[in-house]
């Protein structure tokens, strides 16, 4: 098949998945999820190379699903789709939401997300799913009831340049005094 062709078929395949997902409206928006905040963006900001920033994010039941409920954190709850140089992680021992917690119309829980980076620049995070089962159990099969999604951003800058105090100048100015007189002393002084 010519390339041409190719490319005139690639074309319509594309126009064809871009219309279907396209309403009278406007863009159809992602379908809800079980809880909430549910597709938002997150900025842990500015942080050093090697070291760590925190965000915390109280997730509650959508009460278009209040219900159906309860819903239970699966037991494998946590899945980055993308997460540039694994910069991004969800900190178990700082969140309430763990596998086994119950989401009812009256009680959340709070997502602890860590950032490291690793080198400078802008890193992002995409498709966080925080992974919830209908029911008592945390036991069910993978994607069947989507808790939340969440999309992070964070910048990773490098570490500062220590910089000398006006004593630690004196300081160092005296030791090097002192070394230059002891050399001119040991090479004979006059």
């Amino acid at each position: 098949m010519p390339s041409s062709v190719r490319r005139k078929w690639l074309l319509r395949l594309l126009l064809l998945a871009g219309g279907l997902g396209y309403a009278l409206p406007g863009w159809c928006p992602p379908p809800p999820g079980v809880l909430l905040p549910d597709y938002q963006l997150f900025d842990l900001g500015n942080t050093t190379v090697g070291d760590t920033s925190r965000i915390s994010i109280a997730f509650r039941l959508n009460p278009r699903f209040a219900s159906i409920g309860p819903f239970t954190i699966n037991a494998n709850p946590y899945f980055f789709y993308y997460n540039q140089e694994a910069s991004f992680s969800a900190d178990a021992a700082r969140s309430t939401c763990v596998t086994g917690f119950v989401f009812t119309s009256t009680n959340s829980c709070v997502l602890t997300v860590a950032f490291t980076p690793r080198s400078e620049g802008q890193k992002y995070a995409q498709w966080f799913g925080l992974e919830t089962c209908q029911g008592l159990s945390s036991s069910c099969p993978t994607l069947i009831n989507r808790g939340a999604t969440a999309n992070f951003t964070a910048t990773g800058v490098a570490p500062q340049v220590p910089t000398l105090s006006l004593w630690a100048y004196l300081i160092l100015l005296l030791l090097i005094a002192g070394v230059f007189v002891k050399v001119y002393r040991s090479h004979g002084a006059p």
